[in-house]
Protein backbone atom coordinates (compact mmCIF):
# COMPACT_ATOMS: atom_id res chain seq x y z
CA UNK A 1 0.00 0.00 0.00
CA UNK A 2 2.95 2.09 0.88
CA UNK A 3 4.40 1.75 -2.74
CA UNK A 4 1.13 3.29 -4.49
CA UNK A 5 1.07 6.37 -2.73
CA UNK A 6 4.70 6.83 -3.43
CA UNK A 7 3.96 6.38 -7.38
CA UNK A 8 1.07 8.52 -6.98
CA UNK A 9 3.12 11.49 -5.11
CA UNK A 10 5.66 11.35 -7.75
CA UNK A 11 3.28 11.52 -10.60
CA UNK A 12 1.80 14.47 -9.32
CA UNK A 13 5.01 15.79 -8.71
CA UNK A 14 5.87 14.86 -12.11
CA UNK A 15 2.81 16.69 -13.91
CA UNK A 16 3.10 20.11 -11.41
CA UNK A 17 6.54 20.47 -13.21
CA UNK A 18 5.28 19.45 -16.50
CA UNK A 19 2.78 21.73 -16.35
CA UNK A 20 4.76 24.83 -15.12
CA UNK A 21 7.62 23.78 -17.85
CA UNK A 22 4.98 24.94 -20.54
CA UNK A 23 4.97 28.54 -21.81
CA UNK A 24 1.08 29.98 -22.53
CA UNK A 25 1.57 31.45 -25.90
CA UNK A 26 0.38 34.95 -26.55
CA UNK A 27 -0.82 36.03 -29.36
CA UNK A 28 -0.77 40.20 -30.03
CA UNK A 29 -3.20 42.05 -31.66
CA UNK A 30 -2.01 43.20 -35.61
CA UNK A 31 -2.28 47.33 -34.82
CA UNK A 32 -1.88 49.48 -37.66
CA UNK A 33 -1.34 53.56 -37.49
CA UNK A 34 -2.16 55.26 -40.07
CA UNK A 35 -1.79 58.70 -39.34
CA UNK A 36 -0.28 60.53 -37.84
CA UNK A 37 2.89 59.26 -40.03
CA UNK A 38 6.03 58.63 -38.19
CA UNK A 39 7.82 61.54 -36.63
CA UNK A 40 5.33 63.99 -37.65
CA UNK A 41 5.66 67.96 -36.68
CA UNK A 42 2.41 69.14 -34.76
CA UNK A 43 2.27 73.16 -33.14
CA UNK A 44 0.45 73.40 -30.45
CA UNK A 45 -2.15 74.20 -29.62
CA UNK A 46 -3.51 71.27 -32.21
CA UNK A 47 -5.67 68.33 -32.37
CA UNK A 48 -3.99 65.56 -33.15
CA UNK A 49 -6.26 63.02 -35.57
CA UNK A 50 -4.82 59.38 -34.74
CA UNK A 51 -6.43 56.83 -37.56
CA UNK A 52 -5.63 53.28 -37.12
CA UNK A 53 -6.53 49.48 -37.46
CA UNK A 54 -6.66 46.45 -35.10
CA UNK A 55 -7.36 43.38 -35.63
CA UNK A 56 -6.69 40.18 -33.13
CA UNK A 57 -7.36 36.48 -32.73
CA UNK A 58 -10.38 37.13 -29.70
CA UNK A 59 -12.22 39.30 -28.57
CA UNK A 60 -10.85 43.07 -27.60
CA UNK A 61 -12.08 44.41 -24.11
CA UNK A 62 -11.13 48.07 -25.22
CA UNK A 63 -8.23 50.64 -26.94
CA UNK A 64 -7.13 53.49 -24.69
CA UNK A 65 -5.34 56.29 -26.52
CA UNK A 66 -3.08 58.85 -25.56
CA UNK A 67 -0.31 61.30 -26.41
CA UNK A 68 2.80 61.31 -24.01
CA UNK A 69 5.64 62.38 -22.70
CA UNK A 70 9.15 60.64 -22.65
CA UNK A 71 8.72 59.24 -19.41
CA UNK A 72 5.02 57.80 -21.33
CA UNK A 73 3.27 59.85 -18.78
CA UNK A 74 0.04 61.56 -20.64
CA UNK A 75 0.14 64.77 -21.66
CA UNK A 76 -3.44 64.69 -23.46
CA UNK A 77 -6.90 62.97 -22.34
CA UNK A 78 -7.22 59.61 -22.78
CA UNK A 79 -9.61 58.50 -24.89
CA UNK A 80 -12.14 55.27 -24.43
CA UNK A 81 -12.93 52.55 -27.17
CA UNK A 82 -14.90 49.75 -26.40
CA UNK A 83 -15.45 47.56 -29.59
CA UNK A 84 -17.30 44.57 -30.30
CA UNK A 85 -15.56 41.34 -31.57
CA UNK A 86 -12.13 41.38 -32.78
CA UNK A 87 -11.56 44.08 -35.24
CA UNK A 88 -12.03 47.95 -34.99
CA UNK A 89 -11.04 50.81 -37.75
CA UNK A 90 -11.49 54.38 -36.84
CA UNK A 91 -10.10 57.55 -35.67
CA UNK A 92 -9.23 59.15 -32.42
CA UNK A 93 -8.96 62.89 -31.40
CA UNK A 94 -6.80 64.61 -28.95
CA UNK A 95 -6.63 68.36 -28.39
CA UNK A 96 -3.10 69.48 -26.98
CA UNK A 97 -2.67 72.92 -25.85
CA UNK A 98 0.37 75.22 -25.47
CA UNK A 99 3.15 73.44 -23.64
CA UNK A 100 5.18 75.31 -20.93
CA UNK A 101 8.52 75.58 -22.12
CA UNK A 102 10.59 74.31 -18.75
CA UNK A 103 8.58 71.53 -19.67
CA UNK A 104 9.00 71.20 -23.34
CA UNK A 105 11.55 67.59 -23.64
CA UNK A 106 11.34 65.36 -27.02
CA UNK A 107 10.71 62.86 -27.80
CA UNK A 108 6.91 62.28 -27.54
CA UNK A 109 4.62 59.25 -28.39
CA UNK A 110 1.09 58.40 -29.57
CA UNK A 111 0.25 55.72 -27.20
CA UNK A 112 -2.26 52.76 -28.30
CA UNK A 113 -3.83 50.39 -25.63
CA UNK A 114 -5.53 47.05 -26.51
CA UNK A 115 -6.96 45.37 -23.69
CA UNK A 116 -8.32 41.74 -24.61
CA UNK A 117 -9.65 41.03 -21.15
CA UNK A 118 -6.32 38.78 -20.36
CA UNK A 119 -3.84 41.16 -21.35
CA UNK A 120 -3.03 44.82 -22.56
CA UNK A 121 -0.66 45.43 -25.63
CA UNK A 122 1.02 48.61 -25.87
CA UNK A 123 2.06 50.07 -29.04
CA UNK A 124 3.72 53.27 -29.57
CA UNK A 125 4.67 56.07 -32.74
CA UNK A 126 7.22 58.65 -32.34
CA UNK A 127 5.84 62.62 -33.29
CA UNK A 128 7.60 65.35 -32.95
CA UNK A 129 5.42 68.56 -30.94
CA UNK A 130 6.78 72.09 -30.73
CA UNK A 131 4.67 75.17 -29.61
CA UNK A 132 3.70 77.70 -32.19
CA UNK A 133 4.99 81.07 -32.10
CA UNK A 134 3.42 83.77 -29.93
CA UNK A 135 1.50 86.52 -31.15
CA UNK A 136 0.38 89.57 -29.76
CA UNK A 137 -3.82 90.02 -30.07
CA UNK A 138 -4.79 93.03 -27.93
CA UNK A 139 -5.37 93.68 -24.68
CA UNK A 140 -8.37 94.18 -22.01
CA UNK A 141 -8.89 97.26 -20.22
CA UNK A 142 -11.20 98.08 -16.95
CA UNK A 143 -12.44 100.31 -15.76
CA UNK A 144 -15.21 101.50 -12.64
CA UNK A 145 -18.10 102.91 -15.11
CA UNK A 146 -20.14 104.16 -11.84
CA UNK A 147 -20.66 102.72 -8.20
CA UNK A 148 -20.17 99.24 -8.12
CA UNK A 149 -19.51 98.29 -11.40
CA UNK A 150 -17.52 97.45 -13.84
CA UNK A 151 -16.56 97.68 -17.72
CA UNK A 152 -14.38 94.79 -19.29
CA UNK A 153 -13.03 96.48 -22.64
CA UNK A 154 -12.04 94.71 -25.19
CA UNK A 155 -9.17 96.31 -27.64
CA UNK A 156 -7.45 94.24 -31.05
CA UNK A 157 -3.74 94.78 -31.89
CA UNK A 158 -3.92 97.87 -33.29
CA UNK A 159 -6.12 99.22 -30.14
CA UNK A 160 -9.37 99.26 -31.87
CA UNK A 161 -12.39 98.65 -29.34
CA UNK A 162 -14.18 95.39 -30.45
CA UNK A 163 -16.37 94.80 -27.55
CA UNK A 164 -16.85 95.05 -23.98
CA UNK A 165 -19.42 93.44 -20.58
CA UNK A 166 -20.55 95.06 -17.71
CA UNK A 167 -20.59 93.43 -14.48
CA UNK A 168 -21.58 94.18 -11.18
CA UNK A 169 -18.59 94.48 -8.48
CA UNK A 170 -15.68 97.11 -6.81
CA UNK A 171 -12.48 96.10 -8.58
CA UNK A 172 -10.27 94.41 -6.49
CA UNK A 173 -7.59 92.46 -9.05
CA UNK A 174 -7.08 90.66 -12.28
CA UNK A 175 -4.76 88.46 -14.94
CA UNK A 176 -4.84 86.44 -17.73
CA UNK A 177 -4.26 83.27 -19.33
CA UNK A 178 -4.29 83.24 -22.94
CA UNK A 179 -3.60 79.28 -23.47
CA UNK A 180 -6.97 79.18 -21.70
CA UNK A 181 -8.44 81.77 -23.60
CA UNK A 182 -10.09 83.17 -19.83
CA UNK A 183 -9.58 87.10 -17.83
CA UNK A 184 -10.12 86.60 -14.19
CA UNK A 185 -11.18 89.35 -12.11
CA UNK A 186 -11.63 89.45 -8.26
CA UNK A 187 -14.11 91.88 -7.30
CA UNK A 188 -15.48 92.89 -3.80
CA UNK A 189 -19.55 94.07 -3.66
CA UNK A 190 -19.90 90.75 -3.85
CA UNK A 191 -16.56 89.36 -3.05
CA UNK A 192 -16.16 86.81 -6.24
CA UNK A 193 -13.37 85.52 -8.28
CA UNK A 194 -14.78 84.96 -12.05
CA UNK A 195 -13.47 84.29 -15.35
CA UNK A 196 -14.64 85.49 -18.68
CA UNK A 197 -14.48 84.25 -22.14
CA UNK A 198 -11.59 86.35 -23.73
CA UNK A 199 -13.57 85.55 -27.03
CA UNK A 200 -16.82 87.20 -25.91
CA UNK A 201 -16.84 88.43 -22.69
CA UNK A 202 -19.17 85.81 -21.44
CA UNK A 203 -18.92 85.04 -17.99
CA UNK A 204 -17.46 80.97 -17.52
CA UNK A 205 -16.99 80.43 -14.26
CA UNK A 206 -17.60 81.72 -10.35
CA UNK A 207 -15.48 81.01 -7.11
CA UNK A 208 -16.86 82.28 -3.88
CA UNK A 209 -14.57 82.80 -1.31
CA UNK A 210 -14.61 81.30 2.08
CA UNK A 211 -15.62 81.89 5.82
CA UNK A 212 -15.13 83.71 8.21
CA UNK A 213 -13.20 86.57 6.21
CA UNK A 214 -15.02 85.60 2.61
CA UNK A 215 -12.45 87.98 0.60
CA UNK A 216 -10.09 87.37 -2.17
CA UNK A 217 -6.88 89.20 -1.84
CA UNK A 218 -4.89 88.58 -4.68
CA UNK A 219 -4.67 86.99 -7.90
CA UNK A 220 -1.75 85.31 -9.95
CA UNK A 221 -1.75 82.78 -12.72
CA UNK A 222 0.84 80.61 -13.43
CA UNK A 223 0.68 78.17 -16.74
CA UNK A 224 -2.28 76.30 -15.73
CA UNK A 225 -3.41 77.37 -12.13
CA UNK A 226 -4.74 80.36 -11.10
CA UNK A 227 -3.08 81.04 -7.62
CA UNK A 228 -5.94 82.94 -5.29
CA UNK A 229 -4.99 84.53 -1.55
CA UNK A 230 -7.79 84.66 0.53
CA UNK A 231 -8.18 87.07 4.00
CA UNK A 232 -8.82 83.60 5.35
CA UNK A 233 -5.07 83.21 5.99
CA UNK A 234 -4.97 80.94 2.62
CA UNK A 235 -3.76 80.62 -0.85
CA UNK A 236 -5.95 78.08 -2.87
CA UNK A 237 -5.10 77.16 -6.31
CA UNK A 238 -7.28 76.22 -9.29
CA UNK A 239 -7.37 74.76 -12.69
CA UNK A 240 -7.11 77.94 -15.47
CA UNK A 241 -9.71 76.61 -17.50
CA UNK A 242 -13.00 75.57 -15.45
CA UNK A 243 -11.82 76.59 -11.82
CA UNK A 244 -11.47 73.73 -10.24
CA UNK A 245 -9.75 73.61 -6.74
CA UNK A 246 -6.58 71.36 -6.62
CA UNK A 247 -4.18 73.39 -4.41
CA UNK A 248 -4.29 74.65 -1.02
CA UNK A 249 -1.94 75.42 1.83
CA UNK A 250 -3.13 75.73 5.20
CA UNK A 251 -4.15 78.43 7.17
CA UNK A 252 -1.82 80.96 8.64
CA UNK A 253 -4.14 82.29 11.07
CA UNK A 254 -4.70 86.16 11.71
CA UNK A 255 -2.82 86.79 8.31
CA UNK A 256 -3.74 88.20 5.00
CA UNK A 257 -1.43 87.39 1.83
CA UNK A 258 -1.85 88.94 -1.06
CA UNK A 259 1.02 88.78 -3.72
CA UNK A 260 2.22 85.49 -4.73
CA UNK A 261 5.02 84.70 -6.86
CA UNK A 262 5.61 80.92 -8.37
CA UNK A 263 8.99 79.45 -8.79
CA UNK A 264 10.25 76.22 -10.23
CA UNK A 265 9.69 74.70 -6.89
CA UNK A 266 8.19 77.33 -4.65
CA UNK A 267 5.58 79.47 -4.08
CA UNK A 268 6.16 82.93 -2.10
CA UNK A 269 3.56 85.22 -0.81
CA UNK A 270 3.88 88.43 1.56
CA UNK A 271 1.30 88.36 4.16
CA UNK A 272 0.07 91.30 6.94
CA UNK A 273 -0.66 90.41 10.24
CA UNK A 274 -4.03 91.42 10.87
CA UNK A 275 -3.98 92.81 13.98
CA UNK A 276 -0.54 94.21 14.01
CA UNK A 277 -0.13 94.82 10.32
CA UNK A 278 3.35 93.66 10.38
CA UNK A 279 4.40 92.04 7.20
CA UNK A 280 5.94 88.38 6.84
CA UNK A 281 7.19 86.51 3.71
CA UNK A 282 6.30 82.73 3.60
CA UNK A 283 7.51 80.32 1.19
CA UNK A 284 5.35 76.86 0.44
CA UNK A 285 6.57 73.51 -1.52
CA UNK A 286 4.90 73.97 -4.63
CA UNK A 287 3.72 70.71 -5.51
CA UNK A 288 2.26 70.15 -1.76
CA UNK A 289 1.38 73.87 -0.78
CA UNK A 290 3.20 72.61 2.52
CA UNK A 291 4.70 75.59 4.48
CA UNK A 292 8.68 75.94 3.51
CA UNK A 293 9.46 79.24 5.89
CA UNK A 294 8.81 82.30 7.18
CA UNK A 295 10.67 85.58 6.93
CA UNK A 296 9.59 88.28 9.46
CA UNK A 297 9.86 91.79 7.22
CA UNK A 298 8.98 95.55 8.04
CA UNK A 299 8.36 96.08 3.93
CA UNK A 300 4.87 96.44 2.23
CA UNK A 301 5.49 94.40 -0.82
CA UNK A 302 3.77 95.97 -3.97
CA UNK A 303 4.85 93.18 -6.39
CA UNK A 304 7.40 90.01 -6.70
CA UNK A 305 9.07 88.74 -9.50
CA UNK A 306 11.57 85.69 -9.97
CA UNK A 307 14.92 85.79 -12.09
CA UNK A 308 14.99 82.69 -13.58
CA UNK A 309 18.59 83.07 -14.30
CA UNK A 310 19.94 84.28 -10.68
CA UNK A 311 17.18 81.85 -9.10
CA UNK A 312 16.40 84.74 -6.67
CA UNK A 313 13.41 86.89 -6.25
CA UNK A 314 13.53 90.39 -7.14
CA UNK A 315 10.94 92.19 -4.51
CA UNK A 316 9.62 95.93 -5.00
CA UNK A 317 8.98 97.40 -1.77
CA UNK A 318 7.45 100.06 0.16
CA UNK A 319 9.04 101.45 3.89
CA UNK A 320 8.59 104.35 5.92
CA UNK A 321 7.56 106.41 2.15
CA UNK A 322 10.81 105.52 0.46
CA UNK A 323 10.58 102.96 -2.44
CA UNK A 324 13.14 99.54 -1.73
CA UNK A 325 14.45 96.89 -4.05
CA UNK A 326 15.20 94.15 -2.64
CA UNK A 327 17.12 90.60 -3.31
CA UNK A 328 15.44 87.87 -1.42
CA UNK A 329 16.72 83.93 -1.81
CA UNK A 330 13.69 81.44 -1.09
CA UNK A 331 15.84 78.87 -0.99
CA UNK A 332 18.03 80.20 2.13
CA UNK A 333 15.31 82.61 3.24
CA UNK A 334 17.54 85.49 3.26
CA UNK A 335 17.77 89.29 1.91
CA UNK A 336 21.33 89.48 -0.26
CA UNK A 337 23.40 92.46 0.18
CA UNK A 338 21.64 96.50 0.49
CA UNK A 339 18.86 97.39 -0.65
CA UNK A 340 18.11 100.16 -3.59
CA UNK A 341 16.46 102.91 -2.07
CA UNK A 342 14.28 105.42 -4.01
CA UNK A 343 12.78 107.93 -2.41
CA UNK A 344 9.16 107.91 -2.76
CA UNK A 345 6.87 105.28 -2.55
CA UNK A 346 7.03 102.57 -5.41
CA UNK A 347 2.65 102.17 -7.12
CA UNK A 348 3.19 100.38 -9.59
CA UNK A 349 5.81 97.87 -11.51
CA UNK A 350 6.71 95.28 -14.86
CA UNK A 351 9.07 93.30 -15.48
CA UNK A 352 10.61 93.76 -19.00
CA UNK A 353 12.91 90.74 -18.56
CA UNK A 354 15.11 89.35 -16.17
CA UNK A 355 17.39 92.38 -15.69
CA UNK A 356 15.52 95.13 -16.11
CA UNK A 357 12.09 96.20 -14.61
CA UNK A 358 9.66 99.43 -15.02
CA UNK A 359 8.49 100.98 -11.59
CA UNK A 360 6.27 104.25 -11.23
CA UNK A 361 5.65 106.44 -8.63
CA UNK A 362 2.82 109.17 -8.87
CA UNK A 363 2.90 110.06 -12.54
CA UNK A 364 7.02 109.24 -13.10
CA UNK A 365 8.40 105.64 -14.50
CA UNK A 366 11.47 104.59 -13.75
CA UNK A 367 13.51 101.83 -15.39
CA UNK A 368 15.56 99.84 -12.94
CA UNK A 369 18.72 97.68 -14.26
CA UNK A 370 19.30 94.95 -11.70
CA UNK A 371 22.68 94.15 -12.73
CA UNK A 372 23.68 97.43 -12.06
CA UNK A 373 21.58 98.08 -9.17
CA UNK A 374 20.05 101.03 -10.41
CA UNK A 375 17.10 103.53 -11.89
CA UNK A 376 16.58 106.21 -14.01
CA UNK A 377 13.53 107.96 -14.65
CA UNK A 378 12.38 107.53 -18.06
CA UNK A 379 8.61 108.78 -18.64
CA UNK A 380 6.53 111.16 -17.46
CA UNK A 381 2.86 111.09 -17.72
CA UNK A 382 -0.08 113.88 -16.70
CA UNK A 383 -2.05 111.64 -14.56
CA UNK A 384 -1.27 109.44 -11.77
CA UNK A 385 -0.32 105.75 -13.15
CA UNK A 386 -2.77 103.01 -11.94
CA UNK A 387 -1.16 99.92 -13.53
CA UNK A 388 2.08 99.23 -15.95
CA UNK A 389 2.15 96.66 -18.06
CA UNK A 390 4.70 95.32 -20.90
CA UNK A 391 4.14 93.68 -24.50
CA UNK A 392 7.65 91.31 -25.16
CA UNK A 393 6.60 90.57 -28.62
CA UNK A 394 6.61 94.34 -29.59
CA UNK A 395 8.35 96.11 -27.11
CA UNK A 396 5.80 98.34 -26.07
CA UNK A 397 4.66 99.83 -22.67
CA UNK A 398 1.48 100.42 -21.49
CA UNK A 399 0.61 103.17 -18.94
CA UNK A 400 -2.61 102.84 -17.28
CA UNK A 401 -3.40 105.96 -16.27
CA UNK A 402 -6.53 107.41 -14.31
CA UNK A 403 -8.69 108.20 -17.01
CA UNK A 404 -6.09 107.51 -20.08
CA UNK A 405 -3.70 104.89 -21.42
CA UNK A 406 -0.45 105.85 -23.21
CA UNK A 407 1.50 102.92 -25.21
CA UNK A 408 4.89 104.32 -25.84
CA UNK A 409 8.16 102.62 -27.30
CA UNK A 410 10.63 100.94 -25.39
CA UNK A 411 13.37 101.56 -25.08
CA UNK A 412 13.20 104.85 -26.41
CA UNK A 413 9.97 105.68 -24.52
CA UNK A 414 8.39 107.73 -27.69
CA UNK A 415 4.48 108.14 -27.63
CA UNK A 416 2.49 105.73 -30.59
CA UNK A 417 -1.28 106.94 -29.28
CA UNK A 418 -3.43 107.28 -26.62
CA UNK A 419 -6.87 105.94 -25.46
CA UNK A 420 -9.28 108.27 -23.43
CA UNK A 421 -11.62 107.65 -20.90
CA UNK A 422 -14.59 108.76 -19.11
CA UNK A 423 -14.23 106.21 -16.72
CA UNK A 424 -11.93 105.72 -13.89
CA UNK A 425 -9.37 103.06 -15.38
CA UNK A 426 -8.43 100.14 -13.01
CA UNK A 427 -6.17 97.42 -14.66
CA UNK A 428 -4.68 96.38 -18.18
CA UNK A 429 -4.09 93.03 -19.21
CA UNK A 430 -2.45 91.79 -22.76
CA UNK A 431 -3.65 89.26 -24.93
CA UNK A 432 -1.27 86.85 -26.68
CA UNK A 433 -2.33 83.62 -28.70
CA UNK A 434 -0.36 81.24 -31.48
Amino acid sequence: MRSHIIIVSVFILFSLFASCSKEKKVISPVVEIISPGYSQLFLLPDTIIIKFNITHTTSIEYIRTSIDNKNLTPISEQSFIYPVGITYQGNVQLELSIIPEIIMKSPYFVHIVVSDFNQLHHYYLEIDIKNSDKVYKGFFLIDESSINRLTINYYDSLAEKVFDTIINGDFSDSDISSSSELLYINITTPDLSRSFNIKNGNLEWTQMPQLPYPEFTGITVDDNMVYLSTAIGRIIGLTTNDGLQVFTTLVLPDTIPHNVCVTNNYLLADFTLRHSQKQVWVSYYKQTGSKYQVFPTDYKTENMYYNDVSDKMILFCNKQNTGQVITFDIVTNITLGEPIIFDNNINHSCRIDNDKYLFSSEKSIYLFNYSYNSFVKVYQTNQDIVDLDFDVLSNKVFVVQSQKLEIITYPDFNYITSIESENTLKSIELLYGY
